[in-house]
């Protein structure tokens, strides 16, 4: 601690401290110190005293408090290390200015992955598993927990793999075995993590994908090979041998034709050649033959085969040698058969012929190895006797009698007894028979035509003995067959028609014939019209109804309909229509039918046409009320000249029924009387189309009773021309 001092009088001030020591400076200033050992904590109090000597004294207390210093040590930074070498740590020459703390100090180290606990060992060793770099450290610790640390980067390096390499002497051709084995790595780490092989074959290293590898050969010789193992962090270890490739001679598949036949050379040939050098193989291989005659091999040369003569039978033993371009060679033998042959020739037969015609055989072009032999012929006509007696003639003729299927055979026979037999399937076929088809042409719609089938021939006389059967189709398809030539076909319309026949003999073969009929239209023709009635009132609607014929049963038909020679839009065979004016009228028809054909004109009876009507006090068609007993004047009007309607003769009718209607059925007349009866009271009266009836009513009708009064100018045949009025009888 330091200060200054003085008096203001300027006398000496002394001071003075209850602890440490002050030194008092000519200046006027003053320091004080006290030595310490250890720490931390506080002292006192400590008093300083100053005094002038004159009795002027002051003093001052205050504590003192002493920190803890840390200890210190030496570090040496760890010098680099090969990855799975440990790491030396070490703090030395530790100091504390504390003595106490000298006595207690202690020591922790960091390998890279924390502290470890404090502990009186001021070195540490760290294992390494694999390379890189680290930060390690080092603490120093007192007993107040004061401490220092010191730290450093360590280079961990990496060391490569390494491994037992081997390698095979091996044949041209074949494979070397190249293999890394024990692969062993200080690094834990790189062993985990695993390793990558290569291998060098002699063009380059290729990565495999597990520790072995097979290099290709392709010829004899030395090749260096080579083998490295890499860690993940590539550490390379590289191993080399030197292995020996040995020739090998070529292969080949030997063939030796055989059998053969007399005069006929055999082939010798040294196929599918091989060898386990591509550099052999790409150089090309030479071969030598032996033909067995005795001459032994010829010479080496590119050909691959040997064609080899024949002079006679018997037996050869022949070889063959190929060889590669390095002179390895490898050789065969085998066993050749010559054989007799026997002599051939082309077997003629026809595939087919036509029953009751001849089967040319023949065995044309014969051939045999040997000049010396004789050549003679036999035949087999198929009929089941067998071969006739050899000779020298080369053909024959075979008869045929009808259809079906023969085997022939030929034979052609050398004077060693040596023979080759043909045989051939000769089709006798059946022949059609036939005929002159007649279809009977023109006809008329409706008339049935004939067809026939004449005059049947067929070459085979079994066939004619069996006889024919026929059908014929009319233009919709063929009856079936039977034993009539001829057919009766029905027409219904006109048109052409496609007709065919067909005749068959028993083997059922057929010929078919085909021909074309005309079938001409038929116009139709009307046979008559039906009238509704022939005497009717004005407005009255009369029905014509037509009939016709026609022989073309599928015809349709137009009807063309003229009323007194004026054409009506009707085109059907009905007709209704009514008439306006009194007078007679003529209805005339024609026909037509779809293919154009019209009929001759038809007339109907003549129809009559009158106006007639009821005069007061009847009113028609209305009930009438009259009184039982009274009588009625049915007073009537025709409104035509009775000279344009002859004949003309109005009745008159009382009805009775028990109800009013105006059908007659039923209905009990009672009184008809006419204009020719005499002229007398109550009787019809003519005077000028006008006539007059006193009808008189019943007395002993009952009261609601009816009566119908009903006229009938033309007398009771025309009851459709007839009109009427009701009567309702009252008290």
């Amino acid at each position: 601690m330091t200060g200054t001092y003085g008096d203001l009088n300027g006398n000496m001030v002394s001071l003075s401290a209850s602890s440490g020591s002050i030194v008092n400076n000519a200046d006027g200033t003053w320091s004080w110190s006290q030595a310490t050992d250890d720490g931390p904590g506080e002292s006192g109090p400590i008093t300083i005293t100053a005094n002038d000597g004159n009795g002027g004294i002051s003093d001052a207390s205050f504590s003192l408090v002493v920190s803890n210093v840390a200890p210190t040590a030496s570090w040496s930074p760890p010098a680099p290390v090969n990855e799975g070498d440990p790491i030396t740590l070490a703090l030395t020459n530790p100091f504390d200015p504390s003595n106490a703390d000298m006595a207690s100090l202690t020591y922790a180290f960091d390998c890279g992955s924390g502290y470890s606990l404090f502990g009186s060992s001021s070195t540490a060793s760290c294992p390494t598993a694999d390379n890189g770099t680290r930060v390690v450290g080092g603490k120093i610790r007192d007993k107040d927990g004061g401490e220092s640390e010191q730290t450093s980067t360590v280079s961990i390096k990496n060391v490569a793999p390494s491994a037992v390499f081997s390698a095979t002497n091996v044949d041209e051709g074949s494979p070397i075995a190249l293999a890394l084995t024990s692969p062993t790595d200080p690094s834990s780490a790189d062993t985990m993590a695993g390793f990558t092989f290569a291998f060098d074959c002699g063009a380059g290293f290729v990565v495999a994908g597990g520790t072995t590898a097979a290099c290709m050969t392709t010829d004899d010789g030395t090749r260096t090979v080579v083998g490295s193992i890499t860690d993940k962090d590539f550490g390379v270890s590289t191993y080399s041998s030197t292995v020996t490739i040995a020739n090998v001679a070529p292969t080949a598949t030997f063939n030796a034709q055989s059998p053969v036949n007399e005069g006929s050379p055999f082939t010798l040939a040294l196929n599918a050649p091989s060898d386990p050098s591509s550099a052999d193989t790409a150089a090309g291989f030479t071969y030598a033959f032996d033909c067995g005659t005795g001459s032994g091999f010829s010479a080496f040369g590119g050909s691959s085969t040997e064609s080899c003569p024949t002079t006679d039978n018997g037996s050869r033993t022949v070889r063959g040698q190929i060889r590669d371009k390095n002179g390895a060679m490898t050789e065969y033998t085998a066993m050749v058969t010559v054989a007799n042959v026997n002599p051939t020739a082309t077997f003629t037969a026809p595939s087919s012929v036509n029953e009751g015609s001849n089967i040319a055989l023949a065995l044309v072009d014969p051939v045999d190895p040997s000049s010396a032999d004789v050549l003679s012929y036999a035949f087999d006509y198929g009929n089941g006797n067998g071969y006739a007696g050899a000779s020298t003639v080369s053909s024959a003729s075979c008869p045929t009698d009808d259809d079906g299927s023969r085997t022939v055979r030929g034979k052609i026979i050398d004077d060693d007894g040596g023979f080759t037999e043909y045989s051939s399937i000769v089709t006798i076929t059946n022949v059609a028979p036939t005929a002159t088809f007649s279809a009977q042409s023109p006809v008329d719609e409706g008339t049935a035509f004939n067809l026939a089938l004449n005059s049947v021939i067929d070459p085979s006389s079994a066939d004619m003995t069996a006889g024919f059967t026929y059908a014929f189709d009319c233009g919709s398809g063929y009856s079936a067959f039977g034993a009539s030539s001829s057919a009766s076909c029905l027409t219904t319309d006109n048109g052409s028609r496609a007709v065919s026949g067909k005749v068959k003999d028993n083997d059922g073969v057929v010929t078919e014939y085909t021909s074309t009929v005309t079938v001409n239209n038929v116009a139709p023709t009307i046979t008559g019209i039906a009238v509704s009635s022939t005497t009717v009132l004005t407005a009255t609607v009369v029905t014509f109804t037509g009939s016709l014929t026609d022989p073309g049963v599928d015809d349709t038909h137009t009807w063309q309909w003229t009323i007194d020679g004026v054409a009506n839009a009707a085109t059907s065979n009905v007709l209704n229509t009514s008439f306006s004016g009194c007078g007679i009228h003529l209805v005339t028809a024609t026909a037509t039918d779809d293919d154009g054909g019209v009929s001759a004109p038809f007339s109907t009876n003549a129809v009559t046409v009158f106006e007639a009507h009821f005069r007061q006090p009847i009113d028609e068609g209305a009930y009438n009320v009259v009184q039982k007993g009274r009588v009625i004047p049915i007073k009537i009007e025709i409104g035509c000249d009775e000279t344009s309607l002859p004949g003309l003769a109005p009745s008159i009718q009382l009805l009775r029924g028990d109800v009013s209607t105006t059908a007659e059925s039923g209905l009990d007349p009672i009184e008809t009387l006419s204009s020719s009866a005499a002229d007398t009271t109550g009787i019809m009266r003519d005077a000028g189309g006008h006539y007059m009836y006193n009808l008189k009513v019943p007395s002993n009708a009952t009261v609601g009773q009816y009566f119908t009064v009903r006229v009938r100018p033309f007398g009771d045949s025309n009851p459709s021309a007839s009109f009427y009025a009701v009567l309702k009888v009252r008290k």
